[in-house]
């Protein structure tokens, strides 16, 4: 057994992980697929219903420094917010009893970000302190990096991160933030653009709480050639949600002849399938001009038009800017008389190391009535059928 974990150990070091954020070919994957008229056996009224919705949340840049050795926290994490034209900072604590204490100095910036926060996170407290002192900054040499506070119980929680990686590349990638999240409200897109391991080689990093070191975690393999410590950040994450639970009516939406509209401040893309109005793509911008779009092919069918005792299938592919195939998957449409399921079943996207991803357990049912034409009512929610702690993530990811 130690031979064997000798040799594990060995490859594990001379491995090399490479970033990436797309995981399949975009247009490749999707085809060029098209539905039959066939599915249909109602009159179109240049009308359709779309049970989707996508909302963003705003970070201008944050870190995670994970560590070892502390009885109580292994992580910790700053985000830096604007509100107006002023950055705010966020501290959140990871604990070992898989909660998190979260830390802010201004009401008023936080407002809005907390019930956000609360979706991101399993088991947050919430707690406002006078002062967070902190630097964030990339320059030539890389990563200059530090945080000092008081928490509730008096303690001092204290980093510093200083790079010494002068051209510093920096790569994107799907963050798995939603594998240890039980009943998802949504699925999560969280794209960390601008985004770095800290490299180990010739950086001065310590992390203390109440004054005693505590070992920075490493990254088990080379990230980009490079041996680096488990402290991920980001210049430019884009925090997304896709079809957050819904349990409403769905309101018909006109088209006017027009192809690309918009309704609740989402964006369809249609196409004519004969007379019929069809969802090719949907998209939303965010407040910083980043877009998050899903494609779907064939395209979703005009749902109020389906005829009794029908099913389908297809695909879809999504991204963020110009970066295409960062989560891919499947749909499902079943119409039994007057109840129409649709299923949406993520497939892809990258991770650290193989093995089924994550993406993989979670799947999206929508249940919606067409009993009333006027008043079609929907019910969606996502489900993850395989909830890990963020311990077992860890463990999944680096066999």
């Amino acid at each position: 057994m130690a031979v064997l974990s000798k040799i594990k150990n060995f490859f594990m070091k001379i491995y090399n992980l490479k970033i990436k954020a797309s995981i399949v070919e975009h247009d490749k994957f999707l085809g060029n697929r098209h539905n039959s008229t066939e599915i249909y056996d109602r009159k179109n009224k240049n009308i359709f219903f779309s049970p989707f919705n996508i909302s963003f949340i705003h970070i201008n840049r944050l870190i995670l420094v994970n560590f070892e050795e502390d009885p109580n926290i292994n992580g910790i994490e700053l985000q830096i917010l604007k509100h107006g034209n002023q950055d705010y900072p966020i501290v959140i604590l990871f604990k070992k009893d898989e909660s998190q204490d979260v830390y802010y100095t201004n009401k008023e910036a936080m407002k809005f970000h907390e019930e956000a926060t609360k979706k991101l996170l399993s088991n947050p407290s919430f707690y406002i302190i006078e002062k967070i002192n902190y630097l964030f900054d990339i320059d030539d040499n890389g990563l200059n990096v530090s945080l000092s506070m008081i928490e509730k119980d008096q303690n001092t929680i204290e980093f510093k991160i200083r790079e010494n990686v002068p051209k510093r590349n920096l790569s994107a990638m799907l963050a798995p933030v939603g594998a240890s999240t039980p009943n998802p409200k949504y699925f999560p897109y969280i794209y960390l653009d601008e985004f770095g391991l800290v490299v180990k080689k010739k950086t001065e990093i310590n992390v203390k709480i109440n004054d005693i070191q505590r070992k920075v975690s490493e990254f088990p393999v080379r990230v980009n050639g490079k041996q680096a410590y488990m402290v991920r950040f980001s210049f430019k994450p884009i925090l997304a949600y896709w079809n957050n639970s819904v349990k409403d009516f769905l309101h018909p939406i006109e088209t006017n002849d027009n192809l690309l509209v918009s309704f609740n401040d989402l964006n369809h893309e249609l196409v004519k399938n004969g007379q019929y109005l069809e969802i090719k793509k949907i998209s939303k911008n965010d407040k910083m001009g980043n877009e998050l779009f899903i494609d779907f092919s064939p395209p979703i069918p005009q749902l109020s038009a389906i005829k009794e005792n029908f099913q389908c299938q297809g695909k879809f592919s999504s991204g963020i800017g110009k970066t295409m195939g960062i989560v891919i998957g499947n749909y499902e449409i079943e119409r039994i008389k007057n109840i129409l399921k649709l299923v949406i079943k993520p497939s892809k996207a990258w991770q650290p190391f193989p093995g089924k991803s994550w993406v993989s357990y979670y799947e999206w049912t929508a249940i919606i009535d067409l009993d009333v034409e006027d008043e079609i009512r929907v019910e969606s929610q996502w489900q993850n059928n395989k909830i890990m702690t963020s311990k077992e993530f860890a463990e999944k990811t680096s066999k």
